[in-house]
This record gives structure tokens, C-alpha cells and sequence, in this order.
């Protein structure tokens, strides 16, 4: 029974230095982006495909289903920045089964913002998504707010004062 509980809190142990490990490494990307933004109250931030997401679900819930990115792209680039963002709606329509979509452009706080806005189907499902291209000192970014069509509406609000949150870190790019 000793060696049953002791096994038992090691599990426990580990598993919490596991995920302080991946808090503290969503953290430091956070930290070293030249910008930031501001997640509601009930939102929290998780490490998805080499980047950050924040979501209002629980890991339980699969945060994927419901959660919006924000990063800058890495590469560099040859073409206008009109012509990026083409080329980035035509790979996005490559990848999904659209079923409806429209793309424009406004101007917002973050100066001219290009935006991709569809419906798709994938694996049986209806996702909206909201992408958002914008340019800061030459540099590109993306802003997405995905999730499953049933749960678009009910996070909207909170997804897009995500969006309406970015600021770029003085002294940086």
C-alpha cells in the first residue's frame, strides 16, 4: 500500500512540474513577441502547432474547437504585402472545404487590415473562421479566430476584443 501511494504522488508530482513546464514555456513565447495583446477574464493560453492560442475551453473540451491566434509571420518575403495576403487566402482555400466566404479590407487601429472571413467544412464539422492580415514596421501578421460553427456567436465578443487589444512594444518591430 506504501509503494501504491507513493507511486500515486510521484504521478501527482510530475504531472504538475509537467504543466508549469509548458506554462512556463507559453509564457516565455508570449514574453519575447514584439507585441501584445489583452485575453478576457475566463480565456487562457495554450501552445498550438509553434505558436500561442487562447481559448475559452478546457483542455477537456478541446481547446482547438474555439480559439483565436495572433503572430507575426517569420519569413521574409518578396512580394507586396497586397500579394502576401492573396497568396495566404489561396493556400487557407486550398486546405478547406469552403462553403462560403468573402475577403476585404478596412481600416482599423492597426492601420489597413486585410480580412478573410469563411465557412468551411472539415472532418464532418462547420467551422467559421475570421483571419486578419495586417503590417507593422515590414513585417507581416495574422490574426485567426476559429471555432466550430455552434460556438462562434456565443465567443465572438471576447475574440475580437482580443483582436482590438494588439499593441506593439515600443522599441521593437
Amino acid at each position: 500500500m506504501k509503494n501504491l501511494l507513493a507511486v500515486f504522488c510521484f504521478l501527482i508530482m510530475t504531472s504538475c512540474g509537467t504543466t508549469l513546464t509548458v506554462n512556463s514555456e507559453v509564457e516565455t513565447f508570449i514574453n519575447s513577441q514584439n507585441f501584445t495583446v489583452v485575453k478576457p477574464v475566463k480565456w487562457h493560453a495554450f501552445k498550438n502547432h509553434g505558436y500561442v492560442s487562447y481559448t475559452p475551453l478546457s483542455i477537456d473540451e478541446n481547446p482547438y474547437q474555439n480559439s483565436v491566434s495572433v503572430f507575426q509571420f517569420l519569413e521574409t518575403n518578396d512580394h507586396s504585402f497586397e500579394e502576401f495576403v492573396q497568396t495566404r487566402i489561396n493556400e487557407t482555400n486550398k486546405s478547406r472545404t469552403i462553403i462560403k466566404q468573402e475577403s476585404y479590407s478596412e481600416l482599423t487601429q492597426l492601420g489597413t487590415i486585410y480580412i478573410h472571413n469563411l465557412e468551411s467544412t472539415f472532418q464532418g464539422h462547420i467551422n467559421k473562421e475570421f483571419f486578419v492580415y495586417f503590417e507593422h514596421n515590414g513585417n507581416y501578421y495574422h490574426y485567426n479566430y476559429y471555432s466550430r460553427k455552434n460556438l462562434y456567436k456565443k465567443h465572438l465578443d471576447d475574440a475580437m476584443s482580443i483582436l482590438k487589444s494588439i499593441a506593439f512594444k515600443e522599441n521593437q518591430d
